[in-house]
């Protein structure tokens, strides 16, 4: 899973990023790196993400937070997979290998169903949030195609800056 959107940031530009070590590698997601609100009422969904490159087998990273079932305002704060107010999913994809990770409160659900409990489960902090700026950071393990018995990649010092679309 990644969103797309028809905007793009200026991946040149130093004052906004999306970055993360995945499996001990630094990885910079800057080319058309975005944040966008997405809200209907009292529904809201904020989305992050970005490239590794202009190429088609770019790899991506990104998240989503929904405030459901809560309906709550999505504020700078602490979002799990472990949390019942908020839908929390995060996403690595590696295009040229037919690869999508996937961790959040799905995934988490699923193996807890399982009798599984996940050690490194997706965290991420918003440390400051505004209709024009994103900021904070994520870590976590992501399972290939969400399934918590399947292959995981690793991602942490994942950082963001980016300019909300």
């Amino acid at each position: 899973m990644f969103f797309s959107c028809s905007k793009s940031s200026d991946s040149s530009n130093p004052e906004y990023y999306f970055n993360a070590t995945v499996n001990g590698q630094k990885v910079t997601f800057n080319t058309n790196a975005f944040a966008q609100w997405e809200i209907n009422g009292d529904f809201a969904a904020l989305m992050a993400g970005g490239y590794e490159n202009n190429s088609q087998d770019s790899r991506t990273a990104g998240f989503v937070i929904i405030n459901l079932p809560s309906k709550k305002q999505i504020t700078a704060g602490a979002y799990n997979d472990s949390g019942d107010e908020f839908e929390v999913i995060g996403s690595y994809n590696i295009p040229a290998q037919e690869k999508d990770y996937q961790s959040g409160t799905t995934l988490s659900a699923e193996a807890e169903r399982m009798g599984m409990n996940l050690p490194n489960k997706l965290e991420l902090i918003i440390t400051s949030v505004s209709d024009n700026i994103i900021q904070g950071n994520f870590s976590g393990d992501f399972y290939l195609e969400a399934d918590p018995m399947a292959e995981k990649v690793t991602i942490t010092n994942g950082s963001f800056r980016l300019k909300v679309l």
